[in-house]
Order: structure tokens, then sequence, then C-alpha cells
């Protein structure tokens, strides 16, 4: 929604915003149609008032932990500023997960930064061991270099980057501009809150993208149903939707990826027991993927539960704060309806209401599960979830490079890369399949764990034979040449890839997404 009122009980109130002008003859029937007719006719013409175009930085939203993503927090509209166009536009529901939006706004724009921040962290905590200021690890091991000094394994690389992905995903701040609601928009001020709501067609049309913050609330909400209907209907192309579930999961997968990486740094390996590691990584990533597949399972089915609502969407199924206060304002004067505007506003712009309907029922529907279900979680979103896997290469990588041995080096780099670039997404696509197919609520306790359970033992066998086609080279590479240790596990990967080619995949519904319900012819401009 695009508004709420300065009382933290509510969300959303933009229907006492249309109070700010002529609020004292609103019980004059006269007088409120001729203001509807009005607003409804601005907001048509998709015209802006000019201090109404605002913008800010992602990180002033990112400012005491998303307070400004908070309901129970009071904001004030002073830190933003004018400008002419906007490159994204939040649109989200007040009433959902606050810490899920600040989490997945703080992956979104901030995540790439973090993880290149990362990357350079782990290479510096293998330059520092390298130099000696950091101590090493034996893991049961004695090497010794051509002088008889002793060798120690690196178990830096791993923290330093798990670090620095933290320090960047906090300390960043990206250089766009932002449409946010409650920065954008003073809570005290009545009138811009009015001139904010009026504005809000020619605020999306003079915005580059739409980001949309989906929960499960969002499709009950008409304010975000008609934004998204309005910004599909300019042919901007498609928004981006992302669920807030997105946040805290990738931040939870991370983690739990570098603990599935710990042990091929930390297990010791005396007498090269490359089975006990392996073991101990397959045990930690299983154990790890439980409560993720969990989450998952459910996020698909509200995504199912959402499209089926969609399909046989109905206006009056839908609601704005206002309505839940009975029209009345607390002083007991009646306020003007945001649901009746909202209805005569998409009456112009879409023709009919059931052409708005039908609009929704079909292109929108299918563009929000086009995104939700198959766009969220994409190939760079499961690269950086695999991160971990080079940095714990490179921890292992500093033995042969003590040693001098640059096709080992080499080998253990290609083996790190491959795993980042390759294992992770074939093995987070056949999870995501495997995921959605068993998405079913189960009828007890019991067997929803038996169908978690099940994800895990199907997505098994690829984990497994990832493992094992790393290991494997391992245990031949002094006998095998150089150019043989460096394609060797990227070469044994080739069946996997091509068995990734197999996922069933759902048709592209991009183009639907500039699509027009109805003709729109334009409009003049009307003075509010």
């Amino acid at each position: 929604m695009l508004l709420r009122p300065a009382s933290p009980s509510l969300e959303g109130d933009r229907a006492e915003g249309f109070e700010a002008q002529g609020a004292e003859e609103v019980q004059s029937d006269g007088l409120e149609e001729r203001r509807k007719k009005r607003i409804v006719e601005f907001m048509s013409s998709k015209q802006v008032l000019p201090e109404i175009m605002r913008s800010i930085r992602p990180h002033q939203a990112f400012a005491s932990c998303g307070a400004a993503l908070r309901l129970t927090e009071e904001c004030r509209g002073h830190a933003c500023e004018v400008t002419e166009s906007i490159q994204d536009f939040w649109s989200h529901a007040w009433l959902g997960n606050s810490w899920g939006k600040f989490l997945t706004l703080l992956v979104l724009y901030n995540g790439r930064a973090a993880l290149c921040l990362a990357n350079g962290a782990a290479l510096l905590g293998l330059a520092l061991f390298l130099r000696g200021a950091l101590p090493g690890y034996s893991r049961g091991l004695e090497f010794t270099d051509f002088e008889g000094a002793r060798i120690a394994f690196s178990v830096w690389s791993l923290p330093f980057g798990a670090a620095g992905a933290a320090v960047g995903l906090v300390a960043w701040r990206a250089p766009r501009r932002v449409f946010f609601d409650r920065l954008c928009v003073d809570e005290a001020d009545r009138r811009l809150q009015f001139e904010a709501i009026v504005s809000l067609p020619g605020i999306l049309q003079r915005s580059d993208s739409l980001l949309v913050l989906w929960d499960p609330i969002w499709p009950s909400r008409l304010w975000c149903i008609f934004e998204l209907a309005a910004f599909l209907s300019l042919n901007k192309g498609p928004p981006r939707v992302f669920p807030t579930m997105m946040g805290p999961c990738s931040l939870g997968a991370f983690f739990l990826g570098v603990c599935a990486m710990a042990p091929l740094t930390l297990v010791p390996v005396a007498g090269f027991n490359y089975i006990l590691v392996a073991a101990c990584t397959i045990g930690a990533a299983a154990a790890s993927a439980c409560p993720a597949v969990s989450v998952l399972r459910a996020y698909y089915r509200a995504v199912e539960d959402m499209e089926k609502k969609l399909r046989t969407l109905r206006i009056i199924d839908t609601s704005c704060a206002c309505c839940s206060r009975g029209h009345m304002k607390a002083d007991g004067t009646p306020m003007l309806c945001d649901k009746v505007t909202i209805c005569a506003c998409i009456t112009q712009w879409f023709g009919s209401i059931e052409a708005f309907e039908e609009y929704v029922q079909t292109d929108v529907t299918d563009v929000l599960v086009h995104q939700l279900q198959w766009c969220t979680f994409r190939y760079a979103w499961s690269c950086a979830l695999g991160m971990p896997a080079f940095w714990a290469c490179l921890d292992v990588a500093s033995i042969p490079y003590q040693h001098g041995d640059v096709n080992h080096v080499v080998a253990w780099l290609s083996y790190g890369l491959t795993c980042a670039l390759l294992v992770f997404p074939c093995l987070g696509s056949w999870s995501k399949f495997f995921t959605h197919l068993f998405r079913h609520r189960g009828r007890s306790w019991l067997h929803e764990a038996m169908q978690t359970f099940l994800v895990i033992l199907c997505t098994l066998p690829f984990a497994a034979y990832a493992v094992g086609a790393m290991m494997l080279p391992l245990t031949q590479m002094r006998l095998a040449s150089p150019p043989a240790q460096w394609l060797a596990f990227p070469c044994l990967m080739l069946p996997l890839l091509l068995l990734q080619c197999c996922v069933p995949k759902r048709p592209d519904l991009r183009l639907r997404a500039g699509s027009q319900p109805a003709s729109q012819a334009p409009k003049e401009e009307v003075a509010v």
C-alpha cells in the first residue's frame, strides 16, 4: 500500500488524506461527488504534482534496522529529495512481515556488493595466512616445505569471506533512487498525503521499475493489486516480484552453506580420509537443508493459494483500511472511501470494473505467479549461495601452494569455481523442482516431516554424485597430468549439467506484462 496513518494500529489509511481538502464540507453530497470526480479525473490523467515526485536512497530505509518498515515506528518525509524520475517504486502491504521486508530489501540492494567484498576478504585471509600473519591448522597431518619447515592448513578464507559478506550487507549504500511512501511522504502533513494518493498513477508512470514485496496478505489489498495492474498496463516491462521470505531464507541458507563447508577445512584428514570428509560434508548439508525445504514448501503452497484467489478475484472481495473502520473517522465524521475512488479511477483507466477484474485474473496473475515460482531464485542467487565452497577450496589450496605445486593449486581453484558456478545452481534447480512437486500440506506433522525428508532424499543422489565427482580426482591426483587435474571435476560434472536441462520449466510470460486491458485514450490535464 502507498500510505498509512500516523497511528501505528492502522494500516495504510489513505482515506484520511482525502479529507485534507474541504474536510469540513464532506457531508455535502454534491460537493463530495464533485471532489470525487475531479480526483478520479486527475488520477486517470497520470499527472504528478511537482512536490510529490520525491525519492530516497535504499540505505535511508534500512537505518536503525529498517525502522521505517515497522508500523510501530513514526516516520516523517524529511530525508527525501525532489526528483524528475524514480528508478524503483516499492509496492508492499503494511500488515506484512516488516523484518522479512527489511532483510529482503537488504539482500536485493546490498547482496551483490556484499558478495564482491566477501570474495576480496576471503582472498585477504588467505594472503595473510601465507604471509605468516595468521596461524594455521594441521588437521592431523604433518607437512614440510623444501627447507623442512612445518606447513599447516589455512582455515581463514571461509570465516573471512563470511565476515566480509556481513559487513558488505550492512555497510553498502546502493546508488539507486527509490520511492518509499513512509519516507517520501510526511505522515504528519495530510495535504501531502492527499496529493501523493492522487498522484500515484503519475508516479508509477515515471518509475523505471516496480518492486513488489509479496506476502500472503498482499492479494487482499486493493491498493497493491491496483499498483501492479496499473504498472503492467503502462508497457514498462515486467515488475520485479520477490517474496518477503526471500531475505531471511537467503541469509539463513548462506550461513548454513558456510557451516556445511566447514568440514572441508576442519575435519582431520590424517591418512587422506576423503570418505570421512565427504560424509561429513553431505551430512551437514542434508541437516541444514531440512528447515530450508520446509519453508520453501510452505512458500509454494502460499503462491498456489494466491493463484486460486486471483483467478476468481472480485473487487468486492478486496479491502482498504477505511472499510474496516466503517468509513468513519475517530471523531465520528464520515470519510471518503478509498475503494469507491479506486473503482471510479479503474473505470476510467481500464474501461470497466469487469475489464479490470479480467485483466487481473489473467495477465496480472500469470505474470505474478511466473515471477514468484520461476524467477525468485535465479542462477546468480544459487551462485552466491555456492561461494562458501569456493572459499573452502581456497583454504585447501594453501597446502599445495606452500609446496610450490601450481598444478594442484589450479586444480583446487577449478573445483571451487565449479562448485559455485555449476554444482550449486544445478542442485538448487532440482531441489526447487522436488520441493514444488511435494509442496502439498501433509495430513499430520509426521506426514509433513516425511515429505520434507522425501525432497532431501530425491536431491541427495545429485549431491552425492557431485561430492563423489570432486573426491575421486583427488584420490588420483598424483597419477594425473596437470590438464587432467584441472579439468577432471568440471568434466565429471557435465552429466549433472545435462540433467539440469531436464528440469521442467514454465514458459516465459514476460511478454504479456505489457499488454493493455482496454484502450486508454489520453486524458486532458485536470487541476486539483
